[in-house]
C-alpha cells in the first residue's frame, strides 16, 4: 500500500488528484477544502493546460470533497507527509552538521597542538620572568577555550573536575590536554607568587 500520502488501494484517479492538490499545492495552514476548489477553478483553460484542466480535473463540490477527505483521511495523511518532510530535513541538517563538526574538531586539534608547541617554546625562551608568566597565562586561557570547544563539539559537558586527567571523547579523538592545562596554570601561579614574595 505504500506510505499514507501515496495513492491508496481503491482510491480513484479523481479522488487522488484532489488529494494531491490538497497535499502539495495548498501551502497555507490550516488547509481548507474550499481552497482545493479555488485552485482547480483558477487553472488555465487555454494553452498547454487546457486539455488537462477541461478533461481530467472536474471542479468538485464542497460536499464531495468533505466526503472524500473523511473517507480517505486527508488530514492524517497530510500530517504524516509533513512529518516525513520534517524528518528528511532534520536528517539533512544532521548530516551537514556532522561534516561541519569534523572540520571543527580537526581545527581545534590543530589549535591544541600549536598551543602546546608555543608553550614549549615559551618555557625555553629568554623572555623576562614576568613576560613568561603573562604569556603562559594567555596560552593557558586559550587552551582552556580550545578544550571546552572540543568537548562541546562531541557532545561532552564543559565543566571538568580537576581530577579528570584524560578524557576519551570518542573512538577517533583522544583528549589529553587537561593535565597540561592545570600544569600551566599551577606553574604560572607558582612563578607569580614567587615573584611577589621577592618584592
Amino acid at each position: 500500500m505504500g506510505e499514507l500520502w501515496e495513492r491508496q488501494k481503491g482510491e480513484r484517479d479523481s479522488t487522488y488528484t484532489y488529494f494531491y492538490i490538497y497535499l502539495h499545492e495548498l501551502k497555507a495552514l490550516p488547509k481548507k477544502l474550499q481552497d482545493v476548489i479555488n485552485y482547480i477553478d483558477n487553472l488555465p483553460t487555454n494553452g498547454s493546460l487546457r486539455e488537462y484542466r477541461t478533461n481530467l480535473i472536474k471542479v468538485p463540490t464542497l460536499g464531495q470533497l468533505q466526503h472524500m477527505s473523511s473517507k480517505w483521511k486527508w488530514e492524517d495523511r497530510d500530517i504524516a507527509y509533513r512529518n516525513h518532510l520534517a524528518r528528511l530535513d532534520e536528517e539533512a541538517k544532521q548530516e551537514q552538521f556532522a561534516k561541519d563538526n569534523d572540520s571543527i574538531i580537526e581545527a581545534i586539534q590543530e589549535g591544541l597542538k600549536y598551543n602546546k608547541k608555543l608553550r614549549r617554546q615559551l618555557n625555553h625562551s629568554d623572555y623576562a620572568e614576568s613576560t613568561k608568566i603573562n604569556l603562559n597565562y594567555t596560552l593557558s586561557r586559550e587552551l582552556d577555550l580550545l578544550n571546552k570547544n572540543l568537548r562541546l563539539s562531541v557532545g561532552k559537558p564543559i565543566n571538568i573536575s580537576k581530577s579528570e586527567q584524560d578524557v576519551s571523547l570518542d573512538a577517533e579523538v583522544e583528549y589529553t590536554g587537561l593535565s597540561d592545562l592545570f600544569e600551566a596554570f599551577n606553574e604560572g601561579r607558582k612563578q607569580y607568587h614567587k615573584k611577589q614574595s621577592k618584592q
